[in-house]
């Protein structure tokens, strides 16, 4: 009926790409309707996020942008999507004009804040200016979850626990589903040795997150596993002296003997019953070997 209507193939395009998930085609709708309008700038946005993102086409993503940046300057997205393939291509000072020309054109966009203090974050390592770009996103939005697990991770990396257990909290009060802030709390709680809040906030995580993955697209954090056995080297001085099968089942456990070394702390339980490590050391391998969380909650609290 109306074969220049860049609207409707637009539309295909996008039930293309989020519905069946055939980039291919979605790619193609959306050329047809920049063919027919140039600056039709739902379908330019799109395509460009399809091709840096979906098809991993840096290349054809940033011809994308040289071409449309001309035609579509008051654009802030487009600058701040250009400069993150900058980033990826390491060019940083290119693409921190553009993550700048992007917050001059929508100041009042807490995402442009908070996607250039990423940059800064992870690319420039410039702590202190991300943070002050985080805090400004924040104002502008005070339910941003990104910025405030972002700044929970900076002030973590820096040793400031107390800060960060402060906007890593604020993660899980907006959305209290949010995994990532439990399973990043988790670590943090072990760090503070507060071990019940640790065991709490890593099985909330993985039950919100069954699969027991977690995707962390802005940070990178140890594993909650490592967080939560890093404890245990304080354990090297004990307060009760470890017999036998104590020994022996951590030398079971160092290696991977894990059926002996479940066999061996029990057997210390019942001789020992007031080795704490004991109860650590057996409820650490029923956790993360056999992931029976319920039963090591029960060796856990023994220990406590």
């Amino acid at each position: 009926v109306n074969p220049r209507n860049h609207f409707a193939y637009f539309n295909l395009g996008a039930l293309q790409h989020y519905v069946y998930k055939d980039y291919n085609k979605a790619k193609e709708y959306y050329l047809n309707a920049i063919n027919i309008n140039p600056c039709d700038t739902l379908s330019n946005h799109n395509l460009g996020g399809l091709l840096l993102f979906y098809l991993n086409d840096t290349i054809g993503a940033q011809n994308h942008y040289l071409k449309i940046l001309p035609r579509c300057p008051a654009y802030a997205e487009y600058y701040m999507n250009y400069a993150q393939i900058l980033s990826m291509k390491k060019i940083y000072q290119e693409a921190k004009k553009y993550y700048l020309k992007a917050i001059e054109l929508k100041p009042q966009d807490s995402l442009m804040y908070c996607s250039y203090a990423s940059f800064l974050q992870y690319e420039l390592k410039d702590s202190e200016t991300a943070k002050k770009y985080y805090k400004k996103a924040i104002e502008l939005n005070s339910n941003y979850i990104d910025a405030y697990y972002n700044l929970g991770q900076l002030n973590f990396d820096e040793g400031n626990y107390i800060d960060s257990r402060e906007y890593l909290l604020q993660t899980i009060k907006i959305d209290p589903e949010y995994a990532t802030g439990h399973y990043a709390l988790a670590i943090l709680f072990k760090k503070l040795n507060d071990d019940q809040n640790a065991y709490k906030h890593y099985m909330k995580a993985m039950e919100l997150n069954s699969d027991k993955s977690f995707k962390l697209e802005t940070a990178t954090i140890h594993s909650v596993d490592t967080g939560l056995k890093a404890s245990r080297i304080n354990d090297t001085i004990p307060k009760v002296k470890n017999g036998q099968n104590y020994i022996l089942a951590y030398d079971f456990e160092s290696k991977q003997q894990y059926h002996k070394a479940v066999e061996y702390y029990k057997r210390e339980i019942i001789s020992n019953p007031k080795n704490s490590h004991s109860y650590n050391e057996l409820a650490c391998v029923l956790l993360f070997q056999y992931k029976a969380p319920y039963l090591a909650k029960e060796y856990f609290q023994c220990k406590r």
